[in-house]
């Protein structure tokens, strides 16, 4: 389904069956993103790693909203001056030691409450509000924060998984990564793999 308030016509639909070991779990990336998502790449999962520590911009524990899909999103944000606009907000996520990993992955799940056509029409004339999309930042050698994506994307709409390629993205031995939008963006899981 997609809750983003658009008409959706579809031409063609395919049903694909795909077998795999009871060892694994599946998943697609339902990320809204500048070039699009690749929804036809599967993404296995062996081992979930959910994260040693979760915190939000004020340093407080959203950890156990995390670690399971049970509808109990982060949420800890102020509405801003009009619809899925809001405070500016942060999750850092810390996947623990990852020095041993070569390809890492992060897997998020959530949705979004979206802004409306007239409100991305008023957003685009003036630059008193406007959308700050998710951003991904990683701890440098120096130990700040430095952007390595300005647009990880966010969820097509309600219940979605996006998954993030972190492979190659750290700059240190520090692997906390931290999120930033003021998007209304509710975020139920988060996973590495």
């Amino acid at each position: 389904t997609s809750e983003l308030w658009e008409a959706i016509y579809v031409e063609r639909l395919e049903l694909a069956a795909i077998d795999y070991p009871d060892s694994l779990e599946v998943y697609i990336d339902e990320g809204f993103r500048p070039g699009g998502s690749d929804a036809q790449t599967l993404h296995f999962v062996a081992d979930k790693r959910y994260p040693v520590s979760a915190i939000n911009e004020h340093s407080e524990d959203v950890l156990p909203k995390l670690v399971q899909r049970d509808g109990n999103y982060v949420s800890d944000f102020f509405p801003g001056p009009q619809q899925g606009i809001m405070n500016l907000h942060e999750l850092i996520l810390d996947p623990g030691d990852l020095k041993d990993e070569q390809h890492v992955k992060l897997f998020l799940f959530g949705w979004v409450f979206p802004t409306d056509a007239s409100l991305n029409f008023n957003m685009g004339q003036s630059a008193k509000h406007t959308a700050i999309p998710p951003s991904l930042e990683v701890v440098n050698a120096e130990g700040e924060w430095e952007m390595i994506n300005g647009f990880i994307g966010f969820p097509k709409g309600k219940n979605k998984m996006m998954v993030v390629d972190l492979t190659g993205a750290f700059k240190s031995d520090d692997y906390r990564i931290r999120i930033r939008t003021n998007m209304q963006v509710y975020w139920d899981e988060a996973f590495f793999g």
